[in-house]
C-alpha cells in the first residue's frame, strides 16, 4: 500500500497483526517530523527517502508482541511518502481477532 502523508498527518499507536511488516519511506525531503516510533522499546525511526524499516509484529504463533505497537507521529511540516508491505503466513491465528475477545 502506498500512504501519503502531508503536514498534520499522523497515525495513532496500534499493532499489525502480521508475521513481518516492511515500511519503505520515499521522497518527502522536505518531511519535517513523521517518524515511526516504537513507544515501549523507546525507539523513533526517522524518515529518510531510500529507508527501510523490518519488524516482526507476531511471534511464530501468531501472538502479538506488545513491544511492537508504533505510531507514526504528526508531520509538521511537508509530505511523506511511504510503502507498506504486511508479510502473512498462511494458517496463522490473527492476534487482532484475539485483542477483540
Amino acid at each position: 500500500a502506498l500512504t501519503r502523508y502531508t503536514a498534520g498527518g499522523f497515525y495513532s499507536s496500534h499493532a499489525d497483526g502480521r508475521r513481518a511488516t516492511v515500511i519503505v519511506y520515499l521522497g518527502g525531503d522536505d518531511a519535517v517530523g513523521g517518524a515511526t516510533v516504537f513507544p515501549s522499546l523507546g525507539l523513533r525511526v526517522v524518515p529518510r527517502p531510500g529507508r527501510a524499516l523490518v519488524f516482526f509484529p507476531t511471534f511464530a504463533d501468531g501472538e502479538g508482541k506488545f513491544e511492537m505497537v508504533h505510531a507514526a507521529e504528526e508531520l509538521e511540516a511537508g509530505e511523506k511518502f511511504v510503502v507498506q508491505q504486511w508479510i502473512d503466513i498462511p494458517g496463522q491465528r490473527d492476534c487482532m481477532e484475539e485483542a477483540a475477545e
